[in-house]
């Protein structure tokens, strides 16, 4: 509505010069930005600038130099239109990507006069390998890297040659792997001895959170699942126990998995004898459990010196010898684990 209209009518035959008017009775021409549109006698010129969209009907009437006149009227319309809004796009944030997944994304834009072409500028920075922007504004490729944001230009002409930019970034992340306890199986432990175990798992979004999962059995007396994934404490009894332990990630996603802990009695270490000059001693325990055998001649002295290691996985009774003991004073004890 803010450009300047101007057209000319013409006429023919008749007896030159000619005479515009607009008939008696005439509805006005289409309101102009101070009035009404001028209309020129002399060479039948229309002329303003439109104030109001729409369509206005009216007649004009044309004389030649007769004597009489030759007097014609003809019915005319002009259409006037909205103005266009400015070129504008709308789009100023782009969603995130997953590295090995397939992106879209439309950019919006508003104004101007359709039809639009979309482009990337000879002087932005490159799109992120795989992804393409085609004519139609639409954004999309399969990501193959990580990172980010990686920022460049777009542009968007319209049907009368507007031109627009915008400058936008995308961030394409990593690819959450599914959520997975890795543990297999979860060590012995021994009554009395001190246990520690972290359960682990890989995949989801961090950080985690560890609970047992609902309905299930608790762990050995004395050790306690903490929300890090820590199995703690004393084991006070040798029975062992099954349970179900739940880990849920910062997206809420869950998985759980079922474990058992196997408890060991209190190894049990006979009295040395003195047989073929060593010292001879027997050792109760349990199997698939290692011990160390550690000497010292001093209770007041903190050197223990190893002397003796189990390692069979079924034996739980083992005969242990001291081959460098004499008949001097020696203090025994037995270390699990291991």
């Amino acid at each position: 509505m803010e450009t300047f209209y101007q057209q000319s009518l013409a006429a023919t035959g008749g007896q030159p010069p000619y005479h515009w008017f607009l008939p008696d009775g005439t509805v006005s021409l289409p309101p102009g930005t101070n009035g009404d549109m001028a209309f020129d006698n002399s060479s039948g010129t229309i002329s303003g600038t439109p104030g109001s969209a729409g369509t206005y009907n009216f007649p004009v009437a044309v004389s030649d130099s007769g004597n009489p006149p030759t007097v014609v009227t003809q019915q005319f319309s002009i259409t006037i239109q909205s103005a266009a809004a400015p070129l504008q796009i709308t789009t100023t944030f782009l969603n995130e990507g997953t590295n090995g997944s397939f992106y879209t994304q439309t950019i919006q834009v508003t104004g101007g006069q359709p039809p639009y072409t979309w482009f990337i500028p000879v002087y932005s920075a490159d799109l992120p390998p795989q992804l393409s922007l085609a004519t139609n504004g639409v954004l999309s490729g399969t990501l193959n890297t990580n990172g980010g944001p990686f920022y460049f230009d777009v542009d968007v002409t319209d049907g009368a040659a507007n031109t627009a930019e915008q400058l936008l970034s995308v961030y394409i992340v990593s690819p959450v792997l599914p959520l997975v306890i890795t543990n297999v199986s979860l060590p012995a432990g021994t009554v009395g001895a001190s246990y520690h175990v972290q359960l682990g798992v890989t995949g989801g979004q961090a950080p985690y959170t560890w609970q047992l999962a609902a309905g299930s059995a608790n762990p050995p007396a004395g050790l306690t699942l903490y929300s890090s994934g820590l199995i703690s404490g004393i084991p006070a009894t040798n029975k062992p126990a099954t349970f179900k332990v739940q880990v849920t990630d910062a997206n809420s996603t869950t998985a759980s998995k079922v474990l058992s802990i196997a408890v060991n009695p209190i190894p049990a270490l006979a009295s040395p004898a003195w047989v073929n000059d060593q010292f001879q001693m027997q050792l109760a325990g349990a199997t698939n459990q290692n011990y160390t055998l550690q000497v010292t001649t001093s209770l007041s002295s903190p050197d223990w010196i190893s002397v003796f290691s189990t390692n069979s996985p079924a034996a739980s009774t083992f005969r242990l010898v001291d081959p460098n003991a004499t008949n001097q004073q020696r203090f025994y004890r037995v270390l699990i684990g291991p």
